[in-house]
């Protein structure tokens, strides 16, 4: 491969984005995770504290937010790591989804 074609690739591969855009973009999305996981802390001790009782279903949301960034952060990086991550993540998700709703079916 020469040079000209390494370029050539680099630019299609590139094309439409902006590099700043992208750390941005990273960036916020990971600062949005964090703060649904203290919120989603915050609500689950409160409503065990006053309801005496555990929201998984706020649990499955965040889980799946965050699982769903890594997963595909693992994909677009090629990060086995990240990929098996994500993947974990999402399986917790969907097992706390399904038992907030069998709770809620009881």
């Amino acid at each position: 491969m020469d040079r000209e074609e390494i370029l050539k690739r680099s630019r299609k591969d590139n094309e439409g984005r902006d590099e700043m855009e992208r750390k941005v973009f990273t960036g916020s999305g990971q600062k949005a995770c964090a703060v649904g996981g203290i919120l989603c802390a915050i609500l689950v001790m409160l409503e065990g504290f006053v309801c005496d009782n555990f929201n998984m279903g706020l649990c499955a949301v965040l889980m799946s937010m965050c699982g769903t960034m890594l997963l595909f952060k693992g994909i677009e990086l090629k990060q086995k790591i990240k990929l098996i991550g994500g993947a974990v993540q999402l399986l917790i998700a969907a097992a706390l989804l399904v038992m907030h709703i069998i709770t809620i079916l009881r």
